[in-house]
């Protein structure tokens, strides 16, 4: 006989041992995955302390002194500080907080702009000056109504300088105001000469129409001669206040710029941990760049305490909390070093600019447009420091004894240094690139 079909109780009987393996196939499975979080749980008491690994890239330290044109090293020192604070970021991990480059390199590419501005009004002004020197003073109504009126761009290009906003307007409203000179006396003669010039010279009889035209005339030509004697006292202004800018944008790199290099490089000798150790930091007289170093290297070992603690342990937010605050201090630490060791002399040589442009200050990053406090050339005031409970002097500071901040309610501490850092210390948005400056 051949063989026939299964019978259904063979089938059945076929069905239950399959369906045994499986079921025995499932509770093997569960029986896996219990043990891999019993295992993951294990694994992670093990390591209980021990935080992932970080690993970046050191940037170079760029030879700005071999880039000859400001702007262009500006450029370069704005892209140096994008690079470090990318490195700085990665060393010190979650939670994000930020470093002293952070907020550098927004700081920086607003020195570029006012730099470029100044360069690009230094130039109108020398050009102006040439032009000016040049006025003829003609006793003909006619001929000087004429050599008012090729006086007219000149005088439009100064108006137009003093319409930039930032450091160009304010040192030339300074000079000017020092000459007896008001933009609005300039906007005046421009528009007389723009209506003097709808008279029809030829048609004019002699009278009261040809006198107040020659006047018109006279009174711009008057005023020109008055700018060619004001405006080398103009140019010897703002030259100043750019040669500033430059000396402090590039000094503040090359001091700045090699330390983060010495303390990154450092502490890619321990991924795990990010210990650096004692380094030593050229140009840090004063221990400020040393001090805040030790504390952004106290931040890493927070992030890797945080880091090793249950996801809902309390101990986190208190140790965040923590984080936080001496990230805050590392980088006003290193304010200190920038604004009284490097800039401050500078500043010294410039204290009647700078008091003319008190309130008038902007600094711009992602986060938008940042109004910054009135004298700007007091250190205590600019930094956001209780002068009362601080030395006379600002150089005997020690960074083992700050002086207090003004508190957040003081209406003194707005637009200083310490509320910009405090600010965006959390900012995702801050750690942007700041955009490239449009060359003039």
């Amino acid at each position: 006989m051949g063989h026939g079909r299964p019978t259904v109780d063979g089938d059945r009987s076929r069905g239950s041992i399959l369906g045994g393996v499986a079921a025995g196939a499932a509770l093997g499975g569960a029986a896996a995955r219990v043990g891999a979080r019993a295992a993951r749980a294990q694994s992670a008491e093990v390591n209980a302390g021990v935080a992932a690994p970080i690993t970046y890239s050191v940037p170079p330290v760029v030879a700005v002194a071999r880039i000859a044109d400001p702007v262009a090293r500006n450029q370069a020192i704005n892209q140096s500080y994008h690079a470090f604070d990318t490195a700085m970021t990665a060393y010190m991990g979650d939670p994000l907080v930020a470093n002293w480059t952070t907020f550098g390199q927004h700081a920086s590419r607003e020195a570029g702009t006012q730099i470029n501005n100044l360069k690009a009004g230094l130039i109108v002004l020398r050009d102006s000056l040439t032009i000016l020197n040049g006025i003829a003073q003609p006793t003909n109504p006619v001929a000087a109504y004429r050599a008012a009126k090729a006086l007219l761009p000149t005088l439009r290009r100064i108006v137009g300088l003093l319409g930039e906003e930032g450091l160009l307007k304010q040192s030339m409203q300074l000079a000017l105001s020092k000459a007896g000179i008001t933009e609005a006396m300039i906007t005046s003669a421009i528009e007389a000469v723009e209506q003097a010039a709808t008279f029809q010279w030829t048609d004019l009889i002699p009278g009261a129409q040809v006198a107040e035209a020659a006047s018109v005339a006279y009174h711009a030509l008057n005023l020109g001669a008055r700018l060619a004697l004001a405006v080398p006292a103009i140019i010897t202004a703002v030259e100043r206040v750019y040669g500033n800018m430059v000396q402090g944008n590039k000094e503040i790199y090359e001091n700045i710029a090699p330390a983060y290099r010495t303390f990154l490089t450092a502490g890619l000798q321990n991924p795990d941990t990010g210990a650096v150790g004692g380094q030593r930091y050229a140009g840090d007289s004063g221990g400020y760049v040393a001090a805040a170093f030790g504390k952004y290297e106290e931040v890493r070992r927070l992030r890797n305490e945080i880091e090793a603690l249950p996801a809902g342990d309390a101990q986190r937010a208190t140790l965040t909390t923590q984080r936080r605050a001496l990230a805050h201090e590392a980088n006003l630490l290193i304010g200190y070093q920038e604004q009284l060791v490097i800039l401050q002399p500078i500043f010294d040589t410039m204290q009647e600019e700078l008091a003319a442009m008190s309130g008038t200050m902007v600094l711009h990053d992602p986060n938008g447009a940042h109004a910054l406090i009135g004298n700007w050339g007091d250190f205590y005031t600019r930094m956001g420091i209780d002068a009362s409970q601080a030395p006379d002097d600002p150089t005997t500071v020690r960074p083992g004894s700050l002086p207090p901040l003004r508190g957040r309610g003081d209406r003194r501490s707005r637009g200083t240094i310490a509320e910009y850092f405090e600010g965006g210390l959390d900012s995702r948005r801050i750690h942007n690139a700041p955009p490239r400056i449009s060359n003039h």
